[in-house]
């Protein structure tokens, strides 16, 4: 077992976002990525509506035409994407009200659902519209995110304590949007009252008319916060070059930014302290470029809803005599206008809209939803071959009379000489899994599945033990010496909310058998065990293999939440499933978990109803200061909630001899008395000291007839 200090991209927000805790620093660049782009090929995903505002399906090839730089392109890709929206109803806990969550995943389905990257804009939201912010996110999640898409939660401050990588999980990226605290600088028109009122009362004198500047306390800091979030929102959108064949959402809520100039293309001097808005335009340049390189639209999302900045305007309680200082409601109006227009900007620059001064967030997120579930995905490779890095306008046209297009406007054309992007190398494993767990989302290739167990080890840490099984059918095997043989490369990562990988095992398995039980080897699939110890806490787990005789490569993430087991009177680990059937699947490095677990993990969930499983836990008894006795229960509860399997047993402190320790708990279930159906096992451990409540963990499985 190898722990690694450095990381790769391996955290979306640990890469992408570069800022700290507190007011940021002046912006770094940060670590860099590397992506495959074909740098001779473009894409772009087309909105066309009718005059209602209704998609229009019906258009063929033949009637869409490509100009870059107002020249006509051959168009060499021509697809109508309808993205399914999926909805499933989960297994549920005793009493029918949370949904259980499946304990394993997969990648057997390739990713064919939408992609939102919501982006919390902290700079620039006050601390009072905190509150509109996360029902406003809370709403998209729970209303607009259908079960086969993907969203993503980052602030653009930096905070890693609620960012979110990309999961299906509504659970999840709820709590990432609870996190959320607007940080926004007060009003620069307040600042320079607070100032232009000071130098009156110092000299008696109108600063204005004495030709004095008037100053903005916090402009420096204004300008660094600006800059930051650009530069975060560049590096997000660059972070996603590497999906192809798809549109790709920002979902960027935000007041706006209201220190920059609104047109990207003037470099102009702002008035107040004669600063240059000339390296904040580059920076709001470089976001709709890296947006259009990458076919990410933008979505500006104001939660201010409609206003008038009257919450503002009440901290006004003097105005000086000459309007043109513009230190008034006036001002205020400005500074809403400007921050509105760049969300524009930025919006339908990148083929995105925004959603300003109107309290309908439904109605724009449920655009959104339609802009990225119908749309014509039209690549070509530009007729004009020289890659100089500059920017070429791309216009799309359709020949029908009536009709709306919606597609970004340009791209940068990158240099031959490789991509923009450089990346910080992996020093293990093969390039092609390198690259693979590189990637913001998982990778459908060879088909894996996995699951991790949390048990208590040596303080402070605990360890996972990790089954991962790889679809057989994935596997090339060659002939030698009257034995079928392949390899099967395998990386495991868990890494934590500041992007540090924690814990990992690199490993190869050579697989070796007799040509007679390739078929055979083919239905079982093979296992592969690891085990890594963590501190308690919050993990992102990356699992990838790569099998070397057909160089298929698969990656799975997840999340893992690992408790602090030494910390309350009474904890359990998590629950491990096994069964007589998926006993006998072939599996490497079994001995690696062998003191966690006398049952290797399986990830199987459906079982035959000749089947037995077996679901194995530990209780942690961490009072033993006085005799006691531990109940131990395990359930077997059906789609409403009732036990229809009960099992009981006592467990005496005195056992452990003054020590905390563990009890193991195994129970073992026929499925033949179970019909056919969707089932949840709940296993619970209570201490009759009646200090803290009982703890409790349960997974959900399937019988099958």
């Amino acid at each position: 077992m190898r722990t690694h200090l450095s990381s790769t991209f391996v955290v979306l927000a640990s890469v992408i976002l570069s800022g700290q805790q507190g007011r940021p620093e002046p912006p770094q660049e940060p670590p860099a990525v590397t992506f495959k782009v074909e740098v001779n090929y473009v894409e772009v995903g087309a909105v066309v509506t009718d005059a209602q505002g209704n998609f229009v399906r019906t258009l063929s090839k033949d009637d869409f035409q490509i100009f870059e730089d107002g020249k006509p392109q051959k168009m060499s890709a021509y697809s109508l994407v309808d993205v399914p929206v999926e909805r499933a109803e989960p297994a549920r806990r005793a009493g029918g009200a949370v949904p259980v969550e499946p304990d394993v995943v997969g990648n057997a389905t390739p990713f064919q659902g939408r992609l939102y990257l919501i982006v919390l804009d902290d700079l620039h939201t006050d601390v009072s519209r905190t509150p509109l912010v996360r029902a406003a996110v809370r709403r998209f999640i729970q209303q607009n995110l259908a079960d086969n898409d993907l969203a993503a939660v980052v602030a653009t401050s930096g905070r890693r304590e609620g960012a979110q990588t990309f999961t299906s999980n509504r659970r999840l990226l709820l709590q990432a949007a609870d996190t959320f605290i607007g940080r926004k600088l007060r009003s620069a028109v307040l600042e320079k009252l607070d100032d232009y009122r000071q130098q009156m009362d110092m000299t008696g004198q109108d600063p204005g008319q004495a030709g004095k500047t008037i100053n903005d306390a916090l402009d420096v800091e204004r300008g660094q916060e600006a800059r930051t979030t650009l530069l975060n929102l560049r590096n997000l959108a660059e972070a996603l070059s590497n999906l192809h064949g798809r549109r790709k959402a920002m979902i960027y809520v935000s007041e706006g930014i209201d220190y920059t100039t609104t047109n990207y293309e003037e470099n102009r001097e702002i008035a107040g302290n004669a600063r240059l808005g000339v390296p904040i335009d580059d920076a709001l340049r470089e976001v709709i470029l890296a947006a259009s390189r990458a076919n990410v639209s933008i979505y500006g999302i104001d939660p201010r809803g409609l206003t008038n900045q009257g919450d503002t305007e009440i901290e006004i309680g003097y105005v000086p005599d000459d309007p043109n200082q513009r230190l008034d409601a006036s001002g205020l109006l400005d500074e809403l206008r400007a921050a509105q227009e760049n969300l524009r900007v930025l919006s339908d620059q990148t083929g995105g809209f925004a959603s300003v001064n109107s309290n309908d967030l439904g109605t724009a997120f449920n655009r959104i939803v339609s802009d990225n579930t119908s749309y014509y995905m039209l690549g070509y490779y530009p007729s004009n071959e020289k890659r100089d890095g500059k920017f070429h306008k791309i216009e799309v046209r359709v020949n029908k009379p009536g009709l709306r297009v919606r597609a970004r406007k340009g791209y940068v054309a990158l240099p031959k000489a490789g991509p923009a992007l450089t990346h910080v190398p992996v020093s293990e494993g093969s390039p092609d899994l390198a690259e693979a767990l590189s990637r913001p989302i998982q990778t459908s290739g060879l088909t894996l599945h996995a699951n991790a167990v949390a048990f208590r080890a040596a303080a402070p840490n605990a360890s996972l033990a990790i089954s991962i099984l790889a679809d057989g059918h994935g596997f090339k095997f060659s002939e030698k010496d009257g034995w079928s043989e392949d390899r099967l490369e395998v990386s495991v990562r868990a890494i934590d909310a500041g992007g540090t990988i924690r814990g990992s095992e690199h490993f190869d398995m050579n697989i070796r058998i007799r040509p007679e039980n390739v078929q055979t080897f083919s239905t079982t699939g093979f296992r592969a065990v690891s085990k890594i110890d963590v501190p308690p806490g919050k993990y992102e787990l990356h699992i990838g293999a790569r099998e070397a005789g057909g160089g298929s490569v698969g990656t799975i993430y997840s999340e893992v939440e690992v408790p602090d087991f030494a910390k309350p009177p009474l904890s359990m680990s998590g629950l491990v499933m096994t069964s007589a059937a998926t006993g006998g699947v072939p599996t490497g490095r079994a001995e690696t978990v062998r003191e966690l677990t006398p049952i290797v993990p399986s990830t199987a969930r459906a079982f035959h109803a000749t089947d037995e499983i077996t679901i194995y836990a530990e209780c942690y008894d961490n009072a033993t200061a006085q005799a006691h006795t531990i109940d131990l229960a395990a359930s077997i509860l059906n789609d409403n909630g009732k036990a229809i399997f009960s099992q009981h047993e006592e467990r005496s402190s005195a056992d452990l001899q003054g020590m905390h320790g563990r009890f193991s708990y195994a129970a073992r279930i026929p499925l033949k008395s179970l019909a056919p159906g969707e089932y949840v096992v709940h296993f619970e451990a209570a201490s009759r000291l009646g200090t803290g409540k009982p703890t409790s963990r349960e997974l959900q499985f399937r019988v099958e007839p």
